[in-house]
């Protein structure tokens, strides 16, 4: 995934977040299908809260429908 395409993702997820009424909601881009081969990309922080979060708990995932 190229950044603008990441950078994309994000806003229209913040768009829907922000009509839910989450109108701060940071986002984090996770990419890839396995915790060895996972990219993330957002904020620091965020990342890092996200990171801990995978690392340390089972998560299963499911891909987003932004249409």
């Amino acid at each position: 995934m190229k950044r603008y395409e990441v950078d994309d993702v994000a806003a229209r997820m913040r768009e829907r977040l922000a009509h839910c009424g989450e109108p701060s909601a940071d986002v984090v881009i996770v990419q890839g299908n396995r915790k060895a081969t996972l990219r993330l990309f957002g904020t620091p922080y965020s990342v890092n809260r996200v990171r801990a979060a995978t690392f340390s708990a089972a998560i299963r995932w499911m891909p987003i429908d932004l249409d």
